[in-house]
């Protein structure tokens, strides 16, 4: 058996990818795994069992319209040459992209994987994602907020995305003179993020974005504006992450401010991130992150039009670092849960059963 991985941007930029990559080479299963470069052309790159679509695509809508198809039709041929016995497609647009071909050749013979809100507010992409999700083996959704969006509920279930291990060191005293309070990952949702910035432009705060950014907005607002509490850092490895965890004090999980509203349903990989490296979060309310931040205690929810700064001082000074450490377990133990289940049906599509006795030998 032969399995292609299926993804729609650079390694880098995929945790989750990494997450089959690791696990399906954990149990010996023999598969491909796809990406696409979107800054230059070139055909496909191999690097061992790791293909690079080389496919430039442009910011602006006809530009991405054209790429996308020119993707699609580099996807197609990939996938005839091999002639794969499974696929796994990550993200929606893929599966849109190739969706006759995945019911008409491969209908419960690929896994789906859903990962953020793109054109379901469409009536007709909406449609054509439940009827993907119906004829798939299984449906794996990142967040239970997509369950608002999604049309069926057949074959779908949670997996999360965790890209972090269990810190060594304790909460953070949020008691003490300057608080940290860092953006650690991917760094768009500019809009959110100048919130931020406007909000804890004091001195007794700084502001970490440690990650890859596009562009300047964020610098050349801190410049026009004289902030200079705010610092920016480059990308990061993995093993890194629990480090510069070390150093912060506050997760910054605040997005879904204006036109940034369809994130609302998603989950931020930072949720994980805070309960393995013990550290409580911000975050706007009335979003899926919301909900686990209310149901297990993991930190501060604030309205757009709150003093930020005021609601903080609030909840630093009744931060019980105890109660905080027995919510982020219980919650590590709930996801942890559901990620077993998730990764029990992978490997039975995968022909692989009894995964505990496999993992042993």
């Amino acid at each position: 058996m032969r399995v292609a991985v299926i993804g729609f941007n650079n390694m880098i930029s995929m945790p989750y990818m990494r997450f089959y990559k690791k696990t399906l080479e954990l149990y010996g299963v023999a598969a491909d795994y796809y990406c696409w470069n979107r800054e230059e052309n070139g055909g496909i790159d191999k690097d061992g069992n790791v293909y690079t679509i080389k496919i430039k695509c442009p910011s602006d809508k006809f530009g991405k319209f054209f790429a996308m198809i020119k993707w699609r039709k580099l996807m197609l041929k990939e996938l005839n040459r091999v002639n794969y016995d499974k696929l796994i497609v990550l993200t929606s647009l893929p599966a849109f992209l190739l969706r006759n071909y995945l019911i008409k050749r491969y209908k419960n013979r690929y896994v789906f994987d859903i990962r953020d809100f793109t054109y379901e507010n469409i009536d007709l992409y909406k449609k054509i994602i439940a009827k993907i999700i119906d004829n798939s083996y299984a449906t794996f959704i990142s967040s239970p907020g997509f369950r608002k969006i999604i049309l069926t509920e057949k074959n779908v279930m949670q997996i999360h995305n965790i890209d972090v291990v269990l810190s060594d060191y304790g909460p953070p005293d949020l008691r003490k003179d300057i608080i940290t309070i860092g953006y650690i990952g991917l760094i768009s949702y500019a809009k959110s993020c100048i919130l931020v910035m406007k909000n804890f432009a004091e001195a007794k705060y700084k502001l970490l974005f440690r990650g890859i950014y596009k562009n300047s907005v964020l610098q050349d607002y801190c410049k026009a504006n004289g902030i200079k509490n705010v610092e920016f850092g480059g990308k990061f490895t993995s093993e890194e992450k629990n480090k510069i965890y070390e150093g912060i004090d506050i997760v910054n999980c605040i997005y879904g401010v204006k036109d940034e509203v369809n994130k609302q349903y998603a989950l931020p990989n930072r949720l994980y991130d805070a309960i393995y490296c013990r550290r409580p979060i911000i975050a706007l309310e009335n979003n899926a992150l919301a909900d686990y931040i209310k149901k297990y205690g993991l930190g501060l929810l604030v309205s757009e039009k709150d003093d930020f700064s005021k609601k903080l001082d609030e909840y630093a000074r009744g931060f019980n670092a105890i109660e905080f450490e027995k919510g982020a377990a219980l919650c590590r133990k709930d996801i942890e849960q559901e990620q077993s289940m998730a990764i029990e049906k992978l490997l039975s599509f995968v022909g692989i059963e009894n995964r505990k006795e496999k993992a042993k030998e």
